[in-house]
């Protein structure tokens, strides 16, 4: 598949759980998954134009290219049942992908919306796209993402600038201009001590969901995805479980 990278492949699994990383990031967020993750479904990770095996590509700022491209590929793999997870920027992009999908008639069993508020809810973050290099990459800085290792290698950061800026801008400007109610199975996940979501921003969810949503959260702030990963990864086996069982 074009725009996923393969985390788990084998043949014969009729599940798939299509993965999208948060803002600078690219499918390696995912790679540690491997080893841990359900044997009985497939793992693909979201690959964005000019990120890693993508690198040679333009960045986009389309976000009706990115989800097109996306959902092509999502239905091109034939799965049976399709679950999505999305991590803050990949919780937006998961959000798109689950409606038009749903709009298909090929909607999603279950989405896992991650570290991200509901969109349309004004974010907490400030917008930084537009700051100079250097207040920009000063502000990347508070939110944690970025390992020290690439913060100190000038010549990493002039690659890694322009792909955190153009993640940054898509989030910032994104709008939910088709809103629906999605009929999947809806679950929201957060870090307890993410400053940019309050507990009560995490029942938002409930507005584009035609059914009760699931609230789960984990130790951490912004990033618990990488902090709790066992955690994260115990709680998405045992939905999935229950996924398969009902299917």
């Amino acid at each position: 598949m074009t725009c996923f990278s393969t985390v788990v492949e084998k043949p014969g699994n009729r599940a798939a759980l299509f993965c999208f990383p948060y803002a600078g990031s690219g499918p390696s967020v995912f790679t540690s998954w491997r080893n841990n993750i359900l044997s009985q479904v497939n793992v693909y990770a979201y690959q964005s134009p000019g990120k890693e095996d993508r690198f040679s590509e333009p960045l986009t700022k389309d976000w009706a290219k990115i989800t097109s491209e996306a959902i092509k590929n999502i239905v091109a793999a034939q799965h049976k049942i399709i679950i999505l997870f999305g991590h803050s920027l990949g919780a937006i992009m998961a959000y798109e992908i689950a409606k038009k999908l749903q709009l298909a008639e090929m909607a999603p069993s279950t989405v896992f919306f991650s570290g991200c508020r509901v969109p349309g809810a004004k974010s907490r973050m400030p917008s930084i796209s537009h700051l100079p290099d250097r207040d920009f990459i000063r502000e990347v800085t508070k939110f944690g993402g970025v390992p020290k290792a690439v913060l100190d290698e000038p010549e990493i950061m002039d690659i890694v600038t322009p792909i955190l800026r153009n993640d940054f801008r898509l989030s910032e400007t994104y709008r939910d201009s088709n809103p629906i109610k999605l009929k999947t199975n809806v679950i929201v996940l957060n870090g307890v001590d993410d400053p940019f979501i309050q507990q009560n921003d995490l029942c938002e969810w409930a507005s584009v969901a035609s059914h009760k949503i699931t609230i789960k959260q984990f130790k951490g702030g912004h990033f618990f995805l990488n902090t709790d990963q066992a955690n994260v990864i115990s709680y998405l086996n045992a939905t999935m479980k229950r996924v398969l069982a009902a299917s």
